[in-house]
C-alpha cells in the first residue's frame, strides 16, 4: 500500500484499517499518554517497515526489532492476522516476504498478571512498560503466556519482524480481562 501524502486519513475498503502517518511527513516527536478506557477503540496503533531484501535483520539472527522508515502507520483494531499475511509490497526485491510491524498502546491488567495467547511465524517481541517480556521464534503453534505486569496501565510495544520464516502470520490477543488500547498522541 502507498499512502499520498495528501491523505492524512485514509479508510481502507473492506475492512476497519485507518491511516494514520504517511511517510512523507515530517517527524514530529510525541509521547503518548493513557487512553480513556471507558471509550478507547480496541486494538494498537502499528508501525509497518518494508525491509529490502539486503537489510541487516533479513539475513541475520536479530535480538531487536528492525528499524528504518515506515511504510506507513495505521490502527489496527486486532492483532489476529492468520496464517498467510502480506501486509507490505511496495515492488521492492523479493516483496512482500520481508517486512517488521511495531504496535504501540497500552495494555489494562485486572490483575497482578496478564494473560496472552500468542502464535508468530517468526520473530515477536513484547515489552511492557519498556521491558523485554516475551521474545517468540518462528513456530506457529499457538501458546498462552503469562506476563506478570502487576495490576493498571501499562505501555506497550508488540514487534513482529518476517525475516526467516517462508509463511507469515500472527495471532496475539488476551486470554483473560486484559485490554489492548492505543494512546492518546500529543506533540512534545
Amino acid at each position: 500500500m502507498r499512502c499520498w501524502p495528501e491523505l492524512l486519513i485514509v479508510l481502507l475498503c473492506g475492512c476497519s484499517e485507518t491511516a494514520l502517518r504517511t511517510t512523507d511527513e515530517a517527524p514530529v516527536e510525541r509521547e503518548q499518554l493513557p487512553p480513556d478506557w471507558t471509550s478507547c477503540e480496541q486494538g494498537l496503533v502499528g508501525r509497518y517497515l518494508n525491509l529490502s531484501a539486503d537489510h541487516p535483520a533479513v539475513q541475520a539472527e536479530i535480538e531487536a526489532s528492525p528499524s528504518g522508515p515506515a511504510s506507513f502507520e495505521r490502527l489496527d483494531p486486532s492483532l489476529d492476522f492468520g496464517g498467510s499475511w502480506w501486509p507490505v509490497d511496495e515492488g521492492l526485491e523479493e516483496d512482500p516476504a520481508w517486512f517488521s510491524v511495531a504496535w504501540t498502546g497500552w495494555l489494562k491488567a485486572e490483575g497482578a498478571t496478564a494473560t496472552l495467547l500468542v502464535a508468530a511465524t517468526d520473530d515477536l517481541w513484547v515489552h511492557v512498560d519498556g521491558v523485554e517480556l516475551l521474545h517468540v521464534g518462528e513456530g506457529w503453534a499457538p501458546a498462552a503466556h503469562e506476563l506478570g505486569v502487576g495490576a493498571g496501565e501499562h505501555q506497550l510495544t508488540v514487534t513482529f519482524a518476517h525475516h526467516r520464516a517462508e509463511a507469515s502470520g500472527l495471532s496475539l490477543r488476551p486470554l483473560d480481562d486484559s485490554r489492548l488500547c492505543p494512546g492518546v498522541e500529543r506533540a512534545r
